[in-house]
């Protein structure tokens, strides 16, 4: 299977069975909210909205899942690529919280819901690490953890030698992070908000979101109309 995302298949590619659509070429229809982009991102607003009684559809061009999350490292860290001394610099220790916050509870939110479906994607806590860029300066760590903790996470510490790659020298432990399949979580996802009567489509390229006060609408590349009281692009989110 190869797609337009890499030349080579993904670990989860090659182990999952396609995540069937309710059929190719969305119809026109009205609902409450019509969400574009069938990754993590949009399936994950589709499954609570649905779950909170909303009438959803879900579209993209392309299969389920089947782009930017089939190629996920598959990993949950609550531990910030911009770094948390960079985020306190700019938006201070609130601002810094907050990011925190909301990468902590997006993990716990997609263990909650792992248990409620009773999602088989192999999800599990394990410790995260961060890595200095080189072995011989591990200042920005000692910044980094500072600022980290600052942010909420008091069970942060410096370790010398991780575990797993004790060659790499020292790195930022978080615990509590998280791993999982992520497309078996995407179909699992899609499996509920299916149950809930939420259709989702492939083959269907928006061409045209507007974005009415009266009634905002999707217009798709095979000439339908899908109106809904909101709209969601999720795409590459």
């Amino acid at each position: 299977m190869h797609d337009s995302n890499g030349a080579t298949t993904s670990l989860w590619q090659d182990i999952q069975q396609p995540i069937a659509a309710n059929g190719q070429q969305a119809p026109d229809m009205t609902v409450d909210v019509c969400i574009v982009g069938a990754g993590i991102s949009g399936l994950s607003v589709a499954y609570m909205l649905s779950q909170a009684g909303k009438k959803v559809v879900v579209l993209d061009d392309d299969p389920i899942g089947g782009t930017m999350t089939s190629r996920t490292t598959a990993h949950l860290f609550s531990a910030l690529d911009d770094r948390f001394y960079k985020l306190e610099r700019l938006f201070g220790e609130t601002g810094s919280q907050l990011a925190a916050e909301s990468h902590t509870r997006a993990i716990d939110k997609i263990e909650e819901i792992v248990l409620h479906e009773n999602i088989d994607c192999e999800f599990k806590r394990v410790d995260g690490y961060l890595f200095s860029h080189t072995t011989e300066d591990s200042h920005e760590l000692d910044k980094e953890l500072e600022a980290a903790q600052r942010a909420g996470f008091t069970d942060a510490q410096k370790v010398d030698f991780p575990p797993q790659q004790p060659q790499l020298g020292p790195a930022i432990c978080f615990p509590r992070q998280g791993e999982f399949q992520p497309l078996a979580y995407v179909a699992g996802l899609a499996k509920a908000i299916q149950a809930k009567g939420g259709p989702l489509y492939d083959g269907t390229h928006v061409s045209k979101v507007q974005d009415d006060e009266s009634q905002p609408y999707v217009e798709t590349a095979h000439g339908t109309t899908i109106k809904a009281k909101h709209i969601v692009v999720a795409t590459n989110s």
